[in-house]
């Protein structure tokens, strides 16, 4: 993840495709707002990989 930057996010950021694949959550129509929100979160999630990687901790990531 670390090697995909906020700059590389925004480049691929297509809110179009997101709803047509009904992609959570359901924001894609804000436009700049939600690619804001996504790129928020991006940088917050990406630290606490590091961070945890850091300390040899392990990470569960649970999708349902």
């Amino acid at each position: 993840m670390s090697k995909i930057s906020k700059t590389d996010l925004e480049a691929r950021f297509d809110p179009s495709a997101f709803l047509t694949a009904d992609v959570y959550p359901h924001i894609w129509q804000e436009g700049k707002e939600a690619l804001e929100y996504i790129t928020d979160y991006y940088i917050y999630v990406v630290e606490f990989f590091q961070k945890a990687a850091k300390f040899d901790d392990v990470m569960l990531l649970y999708i349902s």
